[in-house]
């Protein structure tokens, strides 16, 4: 992914372009913990995880559809 994005990119920002799209997947990877240990503690991890599945489940569509493009 870092390759075709450094080819795609400008060679004047892409430093600074692929630092930004990191910090911003970091801080979309970091939901699905705080989602979880929010729901386990509301809730509880049985029902968190299950949840959390249901929300993967809902992802798959989406992405069979960007992966078909």
């Amino acid at each position: 992914m870092y390759i075709y994005l450094v080819d795609v990119l400008a060679d004047e920002t892409v430093g600074s372009d692929l630092g930004a799209l990191r910090a911003v997947c970091f801080t979309i990877d970091s939901l699905g913990p705080v989602y979880v240990g929010t729901a386990a503690t509301r809730l509880a991890y049985t029902a968190s995880f299950a949840s959390l599945l249901f929300y993967f489940g809902l992802a798959v569509p989406p992405l069979i559809w960007l992966a078909d493009r």
